[in-house]
């Protein structure tokens, strides 16, 4: 339904769509994958399960157009020749993700490198990641914003986070390998501004990376200041050996916060 109006597809739905239309998927699963191309456009489906489908071989909704917002959606399934299927792949700018169950597909999220504001809440990812070059979520730029959500399992060493992001903001979450062969819990890659508050992060037996946290391992961005904030914070390493806790360059970093955390478990060094 789009804007009260029914269509029997999803191709036909979203192809109706005009700027800030709301877009309504009814329950049930939906071997559909569709283009999202009006801007402000809301996508809510309480009860819809996305499986298996991919539009332009990428993901099973490609949002071009800019400040779009998906609520209540599961998808799983998706997997693509290029190994990095996503349910969402961004290649416009601001996004929001409410109560979405992105679960068993090749990535979760993928973006561009100019995203904007990816803002994620209430959701859960889980048993995601491709040949440890896809990932639960992969934000290649802009500001990442995340909180109460679940990031469980990758899988194929993926990353359960992987930010390229000016930004990265995550608050009141859990980000845990479980049983999964995933390889960090978070992987920002170029560094910048990292806030963790309140989650709790946990590094399983199965996982095949020392680190937990990868911060500027694939250097230092020019464009951005480099701090890191981790409070409050429960992790657990649940390896029987010690891990890395927070994997990061010796120079570069303006500002180092870590405070009122546990720490359960072995950990090498401190939190370096």
């Amino acid at each position: 339904m789009v804007d009260g109006a029914v269509f029997h597809s999803l191709k036909a739905a979203f192809e109706a769509a005009r700027p800030f239309s709301r877009i309504h998927i009814g329950p049930g699963e939906w071997l559909e994958a569709a283009v999202v191309a009006a801007e402000g456009v809301v996508i809510e489906g309480k009860g819809a399960h996305l499986k298996g489908r991919a539009a332009e071989g990428k993901a099973a909704i490609v949002v071009k157009a800019d400040n779009v917002e998906i609520r209540d959606i599961e998808c799983s399934g998706i997997a693509v020749p290029d190994r990095n299927g996503a349910c969402v792949r961004l290649e416009g700018r601001n996004l929001a993700l409410s109560g979405v169950h992105f679960h068993d597909s090749e990535e979760g999220l993928l973006t561009g490198p100019d995203p904007g504001i990816v803002a994620i809440w209430n959701s859960r990812f889980e048993r995601l990641g491709r040949a440890g070059r896809a990932h639960g979520i992969y934000v290649g730029g802009g500001r990442l914003h995340i909180s109460r959500s679940f990031f469980l399992a990758a899988r194929d060493q993926g990353h359960e986070i992987k930010s390229r992001a000016v930004e990265t903001i995550i608050e009141d979450t859990v980000i845990a390998s479980l049983a999964g062969a995933d390889s960090r819990l978070l992987d920002i890659s170029h560094g910048g501004r990292l806030i963790i508050r309140r989650c709790v992060l946990e590094e399983g037996a199965a996982s095949v990376n020392s680190d937990m946290i990868g911060y500027g391992l694939e250097g230092l961005a020019a464009d951005r200041v480099h701090r890191i904030e981790i409070t409050d914070s429960l992790i657990i390493n649940d390896k029987d050996r010690p891990v890395t806790f927070l994997a990061r360059p010796k120079s570069g970093i303006s500002g180092l916060l870590v405070i009122g955390n546990v720490f359960i478990g072995r950990f090498r060094d401190g939190i370096d």
